[in-house]
């Protein structure tokens, strides 16, 4: 019996191994299809890809399969919780109408007209329901997934119209009325006490007034968890607005007292055990919704009771013992600091609605579009008569001393370590006018997590669940992180406890140490009156600085009508395209005073020439901070087109306007291990490589760029060296002639001393012209000839030198000459294709292929943007795959690992890349400078060049 066992064991085994081995075999016979060139497919591989496809078609139903049977599992129990309610509610009635009223009636307790004011209609409803009971009973006990209960509820819900009666004529206070005037009717609500399970006669009669808004609940939840295709879902949509204009027509009969039993229904079921009271006078119940709120990386159904200043959620459990019941989730007080934002839409998770209530933050999921946009607007409503009522009471009080905080996840990127990849969520801190930008990792904020409910154990928190590194790169799970961690840091940086004691964490996450003084509320605001006045109309959508645009990304929509006739014209460009780059306006003289007073520390800046400047900064300063010292050092008149780039190794980066300085003040509580400590060694050594580089970012046209150059030898400077940096790296494709010429002009301008001394091609410096041409480029030139056309382009620039310059007794003659040989150089390079235009590595999927006719199309391309086009470049020899204007770039969908570009013909196309937060920020930018160019356009159509027009 042992030896058959065993050799069915090893017969088994033998045949699991074979199916791997044959798996594996066709694996390696699928990659030698799909990474070979130009392939025709024989029988047998057409076979290998005909399985290949049948496998993940079985896997697509399978999910699909799981999808119905999960919904399927829930409708079941919506129902059962409906069969077991009504069934309770029965029974309730019955006991009103059996041990009550007939008592009452056969004693003559109360006499005929006491007893219809006390129990109204109730034998009535009872008679109804009952009927209503015993038909989902007999259907839910042969239940199946295609049942219809919709003809049900559409048969009943017409004659729950009875219910009006009941509702317009019940007072809750007529018992305690009843019980003073007789004292046999008092002793027998005594003696009576033991039928109400621990409730009162009250609780039970006002059974029907409460009931009806729980059917919408259950029918909502039934609709929700029934596919559309569902032979019930059309009639139980019918049903639901049915019940909804019952339901709504009782709602206008019944006083706010009968209403607000709900409330006490709640404390009892939820809040008298954690000893929370939310019983208030000035506390209203209004209606309730089914939402699904984002646990860890799970979406989970909720009941919301919305009161006017309050959220209750609930869930529903299903236990195997005790059946289905409700359980408290959370809960959300509001006041006049609560707000509501619309979150970004994206393909894991649409409809968001986040709201910032008292003590925390919480983002709901809507169903659909309508619920998201009631809910929205009912939140708004509750949240403005909250600051009506509250505000001035506040303010003369002095209870608000902050202003709030709110938290915006801006999208992530990918950076290297020492040994891997990993995540950063970049996110917005804003309030009032200042705004900071935090780049966390995830399990850094799991970190931070432990050790605020260590020192702060009062402190109610969002839960952030533990770091999976098998689960950490999946698109899914990093949306639902963005979504944890905003709610997580808003309630964190809003909370009093770390107001009181904020040292710890404003160290851990690199905010200001000041961050919650310049969080107070303050008389007047540190911003330039004249800019106040300008940025309020915009704000307010008033005055005459009012478009009707609507930019991708921030989604801000500027209403149209007026003219621009009192409006200087650069101050249209300079208050509006600030608005789009950054949203912090800083105080420059605050920081320099900080320096002023010693505590700062040092950190170089590369110029694009290979010169170094030193910058002394402070804790609290950010990016756009140092380009503004770094600007004036040098004497560049306007900075508000050039970024700091962080370079380490071959990985760049582009700070963002708030972002700080992690690598000159390092703070962490993080707890280190002895392996930790060993690579810290190894961390240290990367910093060293790390630099930081000032560059322009920022190209607009060339009318509007052309007199900045003329007016600013710094500026011109600058830029000549970046393009040279360009021209090196092979960004423009050139002939021959061309690049001798940008080889004339780099000598002129980086060695104009050696260039005037070469009057020959023989004492040419071929060595200098490598600075400018690449090793590739200069190995298909014949150099012979080639030194020939850069010696002749330069007596062509010395002529044209000599003509604007006849004598050489100019004040900085030789600054003057490299000016002009400048302004030479960039009208020459601006002819070029793709000046100006930012490149970005990306692999265009099979899908954006198939939209763009893109037959031979390599996966990896160039992505680039200009103020006018994007652009889609073969990566072998940036040859033009496809081009679009910009302004038909409708919006920017951000995920992870890649983008969509939805076009303003609702054509998506998708873009798979890890840069996505930064080519979005910069599309954005491009987008409100084409619609203020278009603004100043139908204003003035003189020359551009005659303003002074430039992004802030």
């Amino acid at each position: 019996m042992n030896t058959q066992s065993q050799c069915s064991d090893n017969s088994s085994s033998l045949s699991d191994q074979n199916d791997r081995t044959n798996k594996m075999n066709t694996i390696a016979e699928v990659n030698s299809v799909f990474f070979s060139q130009d392939f025709t497919p024989d029988i047998g591989q057409l076979k290998i890809i005909i399985r290949i496809q049948s496998y993940f078609r079985m896997k697509l139903e399978q999910m699909k399969l799981k999808q119905i049977k999960k919904m399927a599992n829930y409708r079941r129990y919506v129902l059962q919780e409906l069969v077991e309610t009504e069934e309770n509610y029965i029974k309730d009635l019955a006991t009103i109408i059996n041990e009550v009223l007939t008592p009452i009636k056969e004693q003559e307790i109360l006499d005929e007209i006491e007893v219809k004011r006390l129990f109204i209609n109730i034998e009535q409803v009872y008679g109804l329901n009952n009927g209503f009971l015993k038909e989902i009973k007999e259907l839910f006990q042969k239940y199946h997934y295609r049942q219809c209960y919709g003809k049900v509820f559409s048969k009943y819900v017409q004659f729950f119209k009875i219910y009006y009666d009941y509702t317009s004529n019940f007072s809750v206070e007529l018992v305690d009325h009843y019980k003073r005037q007789n004292k046999e009717f008092d002793q027998f609500v005594q003696n009576s006490e033991h039928l109400y399970r621990g409730l009162n006669l009250e609780a039970f009669l006002i059974k029907p007034v409460q009931r009806l808004p729980k059917y919408i609940l259950l029918v909502k939840d039934l609709i929700k968890h029934t596919e559309k295709d569902h032979l019930d879902y059309s009639q139980l949509k019918q049903s639901l607005d049915q019940f909804i204009v019952v339901n709504t027509q009782i709602n206008n009969m019944i006083d706010r007292l009968i209403k607000n039993q709900t409330i006490f229904e709640l404390q009892r079921q939820y809040f008298d055990h954690i000893g929370e009271d939310i019983v208030q006078s000035s506390r209203d119940f209004l209606q309730t919704e089914v939402l699904s709120i984002l646990v860890y990386k799970q979406k989970k159904t909720v009941s919301v009771y919305i009161c006017n200043d309050l959220l209750i959620l609930t869930e529903r459990i299903q236990h195997p013992i005790i059946g289905t019941h409700s359980k408290l989730t959370d809960y959300l007080f509001l006041d006049c600091l609560s707000f509501c934002k619309v979150k970004a839409e994206n393909e894991f998770y649409r409809h968001q609605v986040s709201v910032k209530g008292k003590q925390k933050s919480i983002t709901f999921i809507c169903s659909d579009s309508e619920q998201k946009k009631n809910f929205m607007n009912l939140l708004e409503k509750l949240i403005l008569d909250l600051k009506e009522q509250q505000g001035q009471i506040c303010q003369s009080s002095c209870d608000i001393k902050y202003h709030p905080i709110s938290v915006n996840a801006q999208g992530v990127e990918t950076r290297q370590s020492f040994l891997k990849k990993f995540t950063v969520y970049v996110m917005n801190i804003k309030f009032a006018k200042q705004s900071f930008t935090l780049s966390v990792r995830y399990r850094n904020m799991t970190h931070l997590e432990e050790v605020i409910r260590k020192d702060f154990k009062g402190l109610d928190l969002p839960h952030l669940s533990k770091s999976q590194w098998l689960s950490n790169q999946q698109t899914a799970v990093i949306e639902g992180r963005k979504i944890i961690l905003e709610n997580f840091l808003e309630t964190l940086l809003n909370s009093d406890e770390i107001k009181n004691d904020p040292a710890k964490v404003l160290s851990y996450l690199e905010l200001p140490r000041n961050f919650y003084e310049m969080a107070q509320i303050t008389k007047e605001d540190s911003i330039d009156s004249s800019n106040k006045q300008i940025l309020q109309n915009i704000k307010n959508h008033k005055g005459s600085i009012t478009i009707e645009c609507e930019i991708p990304t921030s989604q801000q929509k500027f209403k149209s009508s007026k003219s621009l006739q009192n409006v200087d014209d650069s101050r249209v460009f300079e208050v509006a395209l600030r608005h789009a780059r950054s949203h912090t306006i800083r105080n420059s003289q605050a920081h320099r005073s900080a320096i002023m007073n010693g505590g700062g520390k040092w950190i170089e800046i590369e110029l694009m020439d290979s010169t170094t400047i030193k910058e002394q900064i402070t804790e609290d300063m950010r990016a756009i901070d140092v380009v503004e010292f770094v600007s004036n050092k040098l004497g560049l008149r306007c900075f508000d087109d050039f970024k700091l780039i962080e370079i380490n190794g071959a990985n760049t980066r582009i700070l963002d306007d708030e972002d700080s300085f992690p690598l000159a003040f390092h703070h962490s509580v993080e707890k280190q291990n002895i392996l930790g400590k060993f690579f810290n060694v190894f961390k240290d050594n990367q910093k060293c490589l790390k630099k930081m580089v000032l560059k322009k970012f920022i190209f607009l046209s060339k009318e509007i760029e052309e007199q900045e150059y003329e007016q600013d030898v710094t500026r011109l400077k600058l830029i000549c060296h970046q393009l040279f940096d360009d021209i090196y790296n092979d960004y423009f494709k050139m002939d021959i002639q061309t690049a001798s010429f940008y080889a004339a002009c780099f000598l002129f301008i980086k060695h104009i001393d050696t260039t005037y001394e070469i009057h020959s091609q023989n004492s040419l410096p071929i060595e200098q012209v490598k600075q400018i041409l690449s090793p590739k480029y200069l190995k298909g030139v014949q150099i012979n000839q080639f030194k020939i056309d850069i010696f002749h382009q330069i007596q062509i620039l010395k002529d044209y030198v000599k003509n604007i310059l006849p004598t050489q007794n100019v004040k900085d003659v030789k600054l003057k000459q490299q000016q002009i040989i400048g302004l030479k150089f960039l009208e020459k390079v601006q002819q070029e294709q793709f000046y100006g235009m930012s490149f970005y590595k990306v692999n265009i999927p099979q899908d954006t292929k198939d939209k763009l006719h893109f037959e031979k199309c390599q996966q990896e391309a160039y992505f680039g943007i200009s103020y006018q086009f994007i652009v889609l470049l073969a990566i072998q020899d940036r040859s033009l795959i496809h081009k679009t204007n910009i302004d038909e770039v409708q919006e920017v969908e951000k995920y992870p690992f890649f983008i969509t570009l939805v076009l303003k013909d609702e054509t998506k196309l998708k873009i798979d890349t890890k840069q996505g937060l930064e080519i979005s920020k910069l599309i954005e930018i491009y987008k409100l400078y084409d619609i203020y160019c278009n603004l100043f356009t139908r204003k003035n159509k003189k020359c551009y060049s005659k303003r002074r027009l430039w992004i802030v």
